[in-house]
């Protein structure tokens, strides 16, 4: 029965802030998530927040947030992300959902929602739809691992090294290793604060981008492989179907690199990755845009969201169909800003 509370742009996160830390003081246990299917930051951010609630003598729990891709597996060190039927139900008890635009995104969400435990939704998409008891969202964030550092500051909560390496690796994925337009000054000061608790750069970096497993390196090429350009070389797109999945034994958690690819293609505003989900008849859909194009536009018409310049959403059928969609709503949305052929379409790899 918690009060709503939402962050607008009025420097009134510290509002935010304190009803967020007035909701976790009272509640014996926290149980803490994110998406399914997460991202780094996703797993940083919880299993961070996670680490600095037990270092501040709460009972707490990360639950979800599966399948943990194998890149990521490192950060786990000793914790597990519980099933999701241990969610918190009894009064008193709290979700804290993190970087999770819309609460269809994570099924402990859901349970949570349904059976009135409180929910904290803390996220950094500009496209989240406030699902949550108390909602701190703020678009300008780099990463919401950076929202969870100033959380532990506000309430004078102690970083370790284990905590602040979960955090490291959400702020340096978000940003694309501090590369992403999103990289701002609070960003880069929040990193500093994390290297002062302990983290070393090289070494996680070098963990979450540099040592791979083989399959990763053979799903990437089947990707490259299938390489189209649309709209005179403004588009590009890649694509796994199940049947590549399936050849290589593993799932999406596999490709979750694969959009930076044709991103680097010289010319191309928009990078798309196509990718059939595993036991369903449905393709998903990672968005990348160059400025001013809004990423959240596109995405939204395939029931997704993001941030402007990287967005998902999801298509029913497969590949063809979900290409011959996506290439029309391009052509409707952004025809004239992508200098469009008279058919659209240049070449097809």
């Amino acid at each position: 029965n918690s009060a709503q509370y939402d962050l607008a742009w009025d420097n009134s996160g510290d509002i935010v802030t304190a009803a967020i830390l007035e909701q976790l003081r009272r509640s014996p246990r926290i149980a803490v998530t994110a998406h399914d299917r997460p991202d780094g930051d996703a797993l940083g951010s919880a299993l961070g927040l996670v680490r600095i609630l037990r270092a501040a003598g709460y009972t707490a729990c990360a639950i979800g947030c599966r399948p943990v891709p194998e890149r990521y597996a490192f950060l786990l060190a000793q914790d597990v992300f519980l099933p999701e039927d241990t969610v918190p139900a009894t009064v008193g008890d709290v979700l804290v959902v993190l970087d999770t635009g819309m609460a269809e995104r994570s099924t402990p969400a859901i349970n949570a929602l349904r059976t009135g435990c409180p929910v904290v939704n803390i996220d950094h998409h500009g496209s989240n739809t406030a699902f949550g008891a108390v909602n701190w969202i703020d678009a300008h964030r780099s990463s919401t691992a950076e929202m969870v550092e100033e959380l532990a500051r506000e309430a004078g909560w102690r970083i370790d090294q284990s905590a602040a390496e979960a955090l490291y690796a959400g702020l340096a994925t978000d940003t694309g290793r501090f590369s992403f337009e999103n990289t701002t000054p609070e960003s880069l000061r929040c990193a500093a604060r994390l290297v002062e608790c302990g983290v070393v750069p090289y070494t996680l970096i070098r963990q979450l981008y540099e040592t791979v497993p083989a399959a990763e390196m053979r799903m990437s090429g089947r990707a490259l492989s299938n390489l189209e350009l649309h709209f005179d070389g403004a588009v590009a797109m890649v694509s796994l179907s199940r049947e590549d999945y399936a050849a290589e034994k593993c799932g999406p958690d596999m490709s979750g690199e694969v959009i930076n690819f044709p991103r680097r293609i010289a010319g191309v505003a928009v990078a798309l990755f196509l990718y059939e989900a595993p036991g369903s008849m449905e393709t998903k859909i990672s968005i990348r845009t160059e400025a001013p194009l809004d990423a959240v536009q596109l995405a939204k018409a395939f029931g997704g969201g993001g941030h402007s310049r990287a967005a998902g959403g999801s298509c029913t059928g497969r590949i063809p169909e979900a290409r011959t969609a996506v290439l029309a709503e391009i052509r409707r949305l952004w025809s004239t800003a992508l200098h469009k052929t008279s058919d659209g379409d240049v070449s097809h790899g």
